[in-house]
């Protein structure tokens, strides 16, 4: 369990022998709308003696997937882990504050931030991540949680017609399922993609 937005920091000494495929250790991740995010890594690779690696990690939920060591099509390859450790190095106030400061956050800083934001039904800071980057995945990203964040049918509306604009489609978890007004859920998909574009689209 970790604090949401707060940066956390892995360390370990890793030692391995991946000549060929992918050697991963410390691997973190989080969601997204559609599928893994928030990740992150050290690529390890013909490593005979201990090395000493770090990542740093923040997600936006509670819970964060923290896998030690992967080997994927990895043939004829190990990979061995000691003195693992995890500690939180900023808190999400000063982490939130840091974001803030910027004046082009990254478009995981934003996803991050529109979060943020979004938990304390601040709509109009939200809306500004979104209008101000032209990354795709995060301006689809940002209008799915809001179009979850909404009640009204016209904003969850305009909102998935801003995700399905931005590519939403192609992503992997680009199914998900999310309210249409108060009782009427509907699913993701491409027959419901073109209904929602064939409506007026405008506003927020």
């Amino acid at each position: 369990k970790v604090e949401p937005f707060a940066v956390y920091k892995a360390t370990a000494k890793v030692k391995g022998n991946v000549p060929n495929g992918g050697g991963e250790a410390l691997m973190s991740y989080g969601w997204d709308s559609f599928g893994w995010s928030f990740d992150s890594r050290v690529v390890v690779g013909v490593w005979p003696d201990w090395r000493d690696v770090s990542t740093t990690f923040c997600v936006p939920d509670e819970t964060v997937t923290l896998i030690p060591l992967v080997l994927s099509n990895a043939k004829d390859s190990s990979l061995v882990l000691k003195d693992l450790h995890v500690v939180m190095v900023q808190s999400a106030a000063d982490h939130i504050k840091e974001m803030q400061a910027k004046a082009d956050p990254s478009p995981r800083e934003r996803m991050l931030l529109a979060r943020y934001y979004l938990n304390k039904k601040d709509y109009v800071n939200a809306i500004r991540l979104r209008e101000t980057t032209t990354d795709k995945h995060a301006r689809a990203d940002i209008a799915c949680i809001m179009a979850k964040a909404y009640t009204d049918k016209d904003d969850i509306r305009r909102n998935t017609q801003e995700m399905i604009r931005n590519e939403a489609l192609r992503w992997p978890e680009s199914s998900i399922t999310f309210a249409w007004g108060p009782s009427s859920p509907i699913q993701m998909n491409m027959s419901s993609a073109r209904w929602i574009m064939s409506e007026r689209s405008g506003g927020h």
